[in-house]
């Protein structure tokens, strides 16, 4: 943790992070697993290679219109990955997923990250018929990993061009 967190609880950061990204063309070709040739077009989310980490509290989706061939909502994955150059097969896992609403312009929250041990800002549930508490649900992304994201190609001929707009919402230690 820097020099300035030392009399911090746990996951309270010392400055706040909005990160807001266009995965247009940004996709894998199968669910999770990483296509080491062309099929790997992961987006750099996050780096805290040089940094003390990060702790994501909020991951949501906007959704565009998919186009023919690709019709369904976009299955958005996220991944952490140590190399901050391209998301490397041999080093990358998967951290979680979900699928964006195929209407434009609907939000679509990640609702299902791991649990941590200390609150984070968001409270109770978002949605009526997934009664679960949040305020104990956050993405840690530690000193020396990165945070990917990509979609999954619907179709083998789909350009990936009307992917969602991916945000990350949380804060630096």
């Amino acid at each position: 943790m820097a020099s300035t967190s030392t009399n911090k609880q746990p996951l309270l950061v010392d400055r706040p992070l909005h990160i807001i990204k266009d995965l247009t063309t940004r996709f894998v070709d199968v669910d999770v697993n990483i296509d080491p040739g062309a099929g790997n077009r992961g987006l750099l989310m996050l780096d805290c290679t040089q940094n003390d980490g990060a702790v994501i509290e909020c991951v949501y989706a906007y959704s565009r219109t998919p186009q023919a061939p690709a019709t369904l909502g976009y299955l958005v994955n996220l991944y952490m990955c140590p190399n901050n150059v391209v998301m490397d097969p041999a080093s990358a896992f998967l951290v979680g997923n979900f699928v964006a609403d195929p209407q434009e312009g609907q939000r679509t929250v990640w609702t299902l990250a791991p649990e941590v041990n200390a609150p984070v800002a968001r409270l109770g549930s978002e949605d009526d018929t997934f009664v679960q508490p949040t305020h104990f649900r956050a993405l840690f992304i530690p000193k020396g990993q990165c945070l990917y994201a990509a979609v999954v190609k619907q179709t083998a001929d789909d350009p990936c061009i009307y992917t969602p707009i991916l945000g990350i919402q949380g804060g630096y230690y």
